[in-house]
């Protein structure tokens, strides 16, 4: 008797979901409120910060930004592993019950995320080969409507913004710097509205067409 491997098996998603789309909603969080927080800063003033005695409620604001900004770099550190390991999985299950609308690997589906200039590509390609896969798959003609290049669109945009943001080397918040900071978490967010919207439609056709293949 041979015994499957987790490797060979077609596996639910939805567990991988679960924990990516609570990452993200925590993430959305931390941005909104180092946003805020940042917004605070330029309206009280970067000299109050800077002045030799700073009031209790200006030392609570700088250490809130401390905290959130950890928590938004760390929970998207997690967003990010969650992700690869998501699209590798989505990828392998299309693979394993030979779908023939994958032509890219499961490893490389992921891979692509981090290969420079084939990134603003490669990713998009692979997650719609998993969109015509999952949903023929499940019986269910969905068109993604957009989707995925608006969530592709909006993350390359807001890597782009924070980039130009960052180039400025002023210890001051300016008001050009605030524009492309706010700029930056309002792209950001919207890159995260439409990835879980992607996701959460990837995640929902592939668990419905795994439970119908159970009572086949």
């Amino acid at each position: 008797m041979t015994q499957t491997t987790e490797s060979s098996a077609v596996r639910d998603p939805t567990d991988l979901w679960v924990w990516l789309r609570g990452a993200t909603i925590f993430y959305m969080v931390m941005i909104v409120a180092v946003c805020a927080s940042v917004v605070a800063i330029y309206a009280i003033g970067p000299e109050a910060m800077s002045s030799p005695q700073i009031s209790p409620s200006l030392m609570a604001l700088g250490l809130g930004i401390a905290a959130a900004g950890l928590m938004s770099v760390l929970s998207l550190l997690f967003c990010i592993v969650t992700v690869c390991r998501l699209t590798t999985r989505m990828m392998r299950n299309l693979h394993l019950i030979g779908s023939p609308h994958v032509t890219i690997g499961p490893r490389w589906a992921a891979g692509w995320y981090f290969i420079p200039f084939a990134n603003l590509i490669m990713p998009v390609k692979a997650v719609g080969e998993m969109w015509r896969g999952t949903f023929a798959a499940s019986g269910e003609d969905k068109d993604p409507n957009g989707v995925i290049g608006l969530w592709w669109f909006f993350w390359i945009t807001s890597n782009i913004v924070s980039g130009i943001a960052g180039a400025d080397d002023s210890a001051e918040i300016t008001q050009w710097g605030l524009i492309l900071t706010v700029a930056n978490f309002v792209l950001t967010l919207l890159a995260c509205i439409f990835m879980l919207r992607v996701f959460g439609a990837l995640a929902r056709g592939q668990r419905q067409f795994l439970q119908a293949s159970a009572f086949q």
